[in-house]
């Protein structure tokens, strides 16, 4: 492993670690089945439920029935960009063989994909 994959490991750990201790949450009306986003927070902190009412369009029904949980849809989209950038650079940072620039390839366009799957559901979902 040289030095350049050695800063691309590094930084994809930091970033894996930062997700996971950062993930991004939302609030829950199950009356209305709702999911406003409440933002990244740390995860044993987890977003004031004081928050909640001004998160939702409506005026909510039953606040006392509001639950926080975290975003897992948009944690594995995250999880799914830097998973293939992290290999995919890797790959690329390596040794120069064929398959493996064509796999670093292959894997920063899923990672490309996936970076645009990401910016089209948050998008949808406001």
């Amino acid at each position: 492993m040289n030095s350049r994959q050695k800063r691309v490991l590094i930084v994809g750990l930091v970033a894996v670690v930062l997700m996971l201790l950062f993930p991004p949450w939302d609030y829950f009306d199950p009356d209305m089945s709702a999911h406003p986003s409440a933002g990244y927070h740390f995860i044993l902190a987890p977003p004031s439920l004081a928050n909640a009412q001004s998160a939702f369009r409506y005026k909510v029904r039953f606040p006392n029935a509001i639950r926080r949980e975290i975003d897992d849809i948009l944690l594995i989209s995250q999880f799914s960009i830097v998973t293939p950038a992290i290999a995919g650079l890797m790959l690329l940072f390596g040794r120069r063989r064929w398959i493996s620039v064509i796999l670093g390839i292959l894997l920063l366009i899923a990672a490309a994909t996936a970076t645009y799957f990401y910016i089209w559901l948050i998008s949808v979902r406001r």
